[in-house]
């Protein structure tokens, strides 16, 4: 359910699979980050695309919060 709701829409954003998993206890789950995934360039899309519940959100949805159009291109990757 955390990679799927949580961590899928955070990996979408990166463009990669950066977040996973690592491990779960009774009341706690890791998530790991890929060394990979370090990289200037990749981190950099953390910080400039917006945010991953929008990339998910339906087109209508998207139109209705996001007013710009360059942000909104953005959201199309």
């Amino acid at each position: 359910m955390v990679q799927a709701a949580v961590l899928g829409p955070l990996n979408r954003k990166f463009g990669r699979q950066c977040f996973n998993v690592g491990g779960t206890t009774s009341g706690e789950i890791v998530a790991t980050f890929e060394p990979g995934c370090s990289d200037p360039a990749v981190l950099s899309r953390l910080a400039t695309l917006p945010p991953a519940a929008l990339i998910e959100a339906p087109q209508t949805r998207r139109e209705a919060v996001v007013k710009n159009p360059e942000t909104l291109k953005k959201i199309s990757i």
